[in-house]
């Protein structure tokens, strides 16, 4: 996906993609169809290729996905702020055993709302490849499925509007770009545990914790990835003159004691960079962040919490270097593409 600078100004295209807890129902034969315990790869969750043959009736229940894409321009030769354009969203699919799917699209583009559904028919042939039909045809590759008490994984590659490359289907690191996460989650059970994630206008929601999270609440592995894409042309031709890339992921590792191990590893322009960094973790007051590392201190906002047998979801808004606005703790609209996503696994006993 690329994005034209226009008039001389430069585009940065920042893509967050989230493991969101979305309510919905399992088929009835879901508790036999448990995976292995699940690992991590570099903080980067694991989704692995199906085991079987996937079919349709396997994707029966309710399916979202939340994703935000922020554009800053700046004056090409000034280097001077000229901008931004923002559109965060969410989108369910409602899909049944016989074929049939509903979509509803939610979204905030620059402070207005979005929103569109559309029905129609689904299929999925025993190479992995889902078709949707709607007002259009859209073309995915079933490059992972991951199965658990209470919640379903799926990673499609698409949507493809015509052909899908022999590459991408034969190669699942082409075409990442175009990888997105789908979840399904089962009803939570009954106990001590955040409420069942609730939807407005079809937007995703990771609820706020039942109770004060601690620095022992964190222990473990936590894992999240970024993207940043800049494409340069010339303000007075328009002809393309260069890009930059940034494609990220990093994982904390946390003890109960307060200790943090970072593990950044980037791709910038084809370069590699790896980062490791220790520090230590607190909690000044209820719902702030803070980390500490060689003297300098990152504030986050605890904006999100769910937490499941097999996954923690956790939502951080930040970093913030200095005090934090009064406004982004009030307001949980505030600073929204400072937010993060963190997830947690946990292998199944």
């Amino acid at each position: 996906m690329e994005w034209l600078a226009k008039d001389g100004l430069t585009v940065r295209w920042c893509l967050y993609v989230a493991v969101v807890g979305w309510l919905g129902v399992y088929p009835a034969n879901a508790a036999a169809q448990v995976r292995p315990p699940v690992t991590t790869s570099g903080g980067k969750l694991v989704i692995p290729p199906p085991t079987r043959t996937i079919v349709v009736a396997d994707l029966a229940g309710e399916w979202g996905i939340t994703e935000g894409i922020n554009t800053t321009y700046v004056d090409r030769y000034t280097g001077v702020y000229a901008g931004t354009d923002s559109l965060h969203f969410t989108e369910k699919w409602i899909l049944t055993a016989n074929g049939t799917i509903s979509s509803d699209f939610f979204g905030i583009q620059n402070g207005r709302k979005i929103a569109e559904k559309s029905t129609g028919v689904v299929t999925l042939s025993s190479a992995g490849i889902l078709i949707i039909k709607m007002k259009n045809e859209q073309k995915y590759v079933l490059r992972g499925w991951l199965e658990g008490p209470n919640m379903t994984v799926m990673k499609l590659n698409g949507p493809w509007y015509g052909e899908i490359p022999a590459d991408v289907l034969s190669n699942p690191e082409k075409g990442w770009n175009l990888d997105k996460i789908w979840v399904r989650q089962a009803s939570p059970d009954a106990g001590a545990k955040p409420a069942p994630v609730a939807s407005g206008d079809g937007k995703a929601v990771t609820p706020t914790s039942v109770r004060t999270i601690a620095v022992a609440d964190l222990a473990g592995e936590w894992g999240r990835n970024d993207g940043i894409n800049t494409r340069y042309v010339d303000r007075a031709t328009g002809v393309y003159a260069g890009a930059d890339s940034n494609h990220s992921r990093e994982k904390w590792v946390i003890t109960a004691q307060g200790t943090i191990s970072t593990d950044y590893f980037g791709i910038v322009n084809g370069r590699k960079i790896v980062e490791e960094l220790k520090g230590v973790v607190s909690f000044p007051a209820a719902g702030i962040l803070v980390i500490k590392i060689n003297g300098n201190g990152r504030k986050y906002v605890v904006r999100g919490w769910q937490q499941a047998p097999n996954m923690t979801v956790m939502t951080l808004n930040g970093p913030w270097p200095e005090e934090i606005p009064a406004d982004v703790l009030s307001n949980p609209e505030q600073g929204a593409n400072l937010d993060q996503k963190w997830v947690r696994l946990v292998e199944p006993k």
